[in-house]
């Protein structure tokens, strides 16, 4: 089957697929089973497979003008089937992985990834493709319903292989599968990337940034907004039942608003962890901040555990009385699902509950309007909601199945917006792009951050004590690839998260707004009321660094990466409104800019920004 300058075989003997254009071949891994019924005509191919624990049929057509579709349909029971077989890799390729904003890792060395991780769950995997790259070609799976699918990888001969895993919904095929299988000659990663984006775009849903702001114009002024939590210096210790300091700095919304324009830190989105009075909220809005709120819906506090929870645990759980247990999730075997554990009197960490995500999305419809009467918040900040699994529940007063958790996700973040706020997630995922604004955590991938970040909110690391994963994969431009922005740079705002902020190793805050720089995206700072007294020179100077090419190219799609010096630690992103940032990873001037310093140039070569 030829499409373009590729051609598909499958090879019904060994169960495999070959796809070459006569230089370039990649192979799938054989599978173990029978091929029936095969029919091989110019432009698909269609057979039933058989593995002995399932049996479907394989619908293989070309798709655009250089790719193929994979479909796979059958009926029943359904517990996993991966078919077809991972691509077989070669020394020297390496493979995208869409972790956070997105990694790249050679094939010769095991991944810093879980073995198997869900496509379906924003903080495993963000997007549902997986890449490999050989030489200046490659490869690019696209997955087309991430609701149900997954990835695994194994070491085979010294080699990393992956693998796409499709799993049952509620134990049944339920629906027809479909991966693409996109290939290029040359420049892989970006036409990859680029017919990538296009399906995408195709199918719809992934509403830009442009296009959300026609429902909520206050989304016009995110470009190169900064995220800003300002914690009280005594909420870590009520959140863990720690002796409250009693000589602290209070905690001064207003003045720091002040400081920060004194500054020049004239964009901020400013959130509140416990809540703002309704004459702050005013105060910071007068002031041209976006005023957000934190809230939660996934995790609930059981009645039973009550009693040995800490006092102000208690008092953010808002829905033990009014939810619990009628909306909690339940699993297979009818038992409520675990979720985040919280510190209890005791000193042990007890299980909250985990909501459905259909009961959720009622009760934000009953709790927002009252919020936003008590102050009026232009931005509202959702804990979990798209970071965590789209997961299934067999609760008779709410059933559903994970495409259903994903579809009431999605009209939680839509009911947001149609109250005029800025909708904003933690992490995120492609399944949730067309309806939410800005993420928290894509550009800290979760499995790279700091020991329990999401319980150390504004702890800062120095020296000895920054945490190996940070410079080892969280700020190695080696390793660091800008997946994500490639695909929606144009369709969300993406921050570090709160335990990974732009503060949290002060040394590296510079390192850090160098990504920001290249990637056209706001920095995030996560600090108490005596960090900001300590740290509000350095903060300002890393807010002029870290925000000008996002104010330069916020709603603009990223279109091309590179990196000039051939090896990785100068890199450059262009954007459709042709500007184009080059940042300078590396110990040594290129080209004029020195060591961790950015250039930015329009379409005339005229430099904009700089640092």
């Amino acid at each position: 089957m030829r499409n373009g300058a590729w051609t598909l075989e499958y090879r019904a003997e060994s169960g495999s697929f070959l796809l070459t254009d006569g230089k370039a071949a990649y192979r799938t891994r054989p599978v173990a089973g029978i091929t029936e019924d095969l029919c091989e005509k110019d432009r698909y191919i269609r057979f039933r497979f058989d593995t002995g624990r399932e049996k479907f049929l394989v619908e293989t057509e070309c798709f655009g003008d250089s790719a193929f579709s994979l479909t796979l349909r059958g009926d029943g029971p359904l517990e996993a089937v991966s078919f077809p077989g991972g691509f077989l890799p070669e020394n020297g390729d390496i493979y995208l992985y869409p972790h956070g904003d997105g990694i790249r890792w050679s094939a010769e060395k095991e991944p810093p990834l879980p073995s198997e991780t869900a496509f379906y769950c924003g903080s495993q995997l963000s997007m549902g493709l997986l890449g490999l790259l050989r030489g200046q070609g490659g490869i690019l799976i696209g997955i087309g319903e991430t609701a149900d699918a997954g990835m695994r990888w194994s070491v085979k001969d010294g080699l990393v292989e992956n693998e796409i895993v499709f799993y049952g919904a509620k134990g049944r095929w339920g629906y027809e599968r479909k991966i693409v299988l996109f290939a290029a000659r040359d420049d892989a990663f970006n036409a990859l990337c680029g017919a990538y984006r296009a399906w995408r775009r195709k199918e719809g849903g992934a509403l830009t940034l442009l296009e959300k702001a026609e429902r909520v114009p206050a989304v016009l002024s995110m470009a190169g907004r900064a995220d800003v939590w300002l914690f009280d210096d005594n909420t870590m210790n009520r959140l863990y039942g720690r002796p409250e300091i009693g000589d602290v700095t209070p905690r001064d919304v207003r003045r720091a608003a002040r400081e920060m324009a004194a500054l020049g830190m004239d964009r901020i989105l400013f959130h509140s962890f416990e809540g703002e009075p309704r004459e702050d909220v005013e105060y910071l809005r007068s002031a041209g901040m976006l005023v957000g709120r934190y809230d939660i819906y996934r995790d609930v506090i059981p009645q039973p555990a009550v009693p040995y929870m800490l006092p102000y645990r208690v008092g953010r759980s808002r829905h033990t009385a009014s939810c619990w247990p009628a909306d909690v999730r339940l699993n297979e075997n009818g038992e409520y699902v675990r979720a985040w554990q919280l510190h209890g009197t005791d000193g042990k960490l007890h299980d909250q509950h985990a909501v459905c995500d259909v009961s959720a999305a009622r009760m934000i419809t009953e709790d927002l309007p009252a919020f936003l009467k008590e102050a009026p918040y232009n931005a509202w900040f959702v804990d979990v909601s798209m970071g965590s699994a789209h997961a299934e529940c067999f609760s008779p007063l709410h059933p559903c199945d994970r495409r259903t958790s994903m579809r009431y996700k999605n009209l939680l973040h839509r009911y947001i917006a149609d109250l005029g706020l800025v909708s904003g997630v933690e992490v995120g995922c492609e399944s949730g792009v067309g309806s939410y604004v800005y993420s928290e955590g894509m550009m800290s991938p979760p499995f790279f951050r700091a020991p329990d970040a999401g319980r150390r909110m504004n702890t800062l690391y120095y020296g000895d004590g920054i945490p190996e994963n940070i410079l080892k994969y969280d700020l190695n431009p080696l390793v660091r690839i800008p997946l994500w922005q490639m695909i929606y740079h144009d369709c969300t705002v993406n921050y570090w998260y709160w335990g990974d902020s732009s503060n949290c190793c002060p040394e590296l805050m510079k390192l850090r707004d160098g990504f920001n720089a290249l990637y056209a995206v706001p920095p995030l700072y996560s600090l108490n009321m005596t960090q900001w007294d300590a740290m509000k020179g350095e903060i300002a100077a890393s807010y002029r660094r870290a925000t000008g090419t996002a104010r330069l190219a916020a709603f603009s799609p990223m279109i091309r990466y590179e990196c000039p010096d051939g090896a990785g630690l100068v890199q450059r992103t262009t954007f459709e409104n042709r500007i184009s940032v080059t940042v300078n990873f590396g110990g040594e001037t290129f080209e004029g800019i020195p060591a961790v310093g950015c250039e930015a140039i329009d379409r005339d070569g005229r430099k904009v920004f700089g640092f």
